[in-house]
Parts: structure tokens; sequence; C-alpha cells
């Protein structure tokens, strides 16, 4: 079953199904935004914080 993230207040965390939100994203959507360092944040510390203009357009 594939990891699916969400983005919410300014964070990237793991989606746990009760969040009623727009914003779900693939491991590999996470991955091409962020880079593979989100996803070892999230997996170590719950989420992954958004720096400012960081997320690749």
């Amino acid at each position: 079953m594939e990891t699916l993230y969400v983005v919410k207040d300014g964070k990237v965390v793991e989606y746990n199904g009760q969040i009623n939100d727009k914003n779900i994203l693939t491991e590999a959507a996470v991955i091409e935004s962020f880079g593979r360092k989100a996803i070892e944040e999230i997996n170590r510390f719950g989420s992954y914080s958004i720096k400012k203009g960081e997320a690749k357009e």
C-alpha cells in the first residue's frame, strides 16, 4: 500500500485518513517537490517543515 502525505500548517505529514483535505500527495510527489530529505524527516520526526520558497514549481 502506498503511503500518502498531506500539507497542513506549513508542514508535510503522513496522511492518516482522518484529515479532510485536498492537498494529498504521493511519496513521489513529495520527493519531486521537496527532495528525499523530506521523506526521511517525516519518518524520523513525524513531519517536514516547508521553508519559504522551497517547493519547486
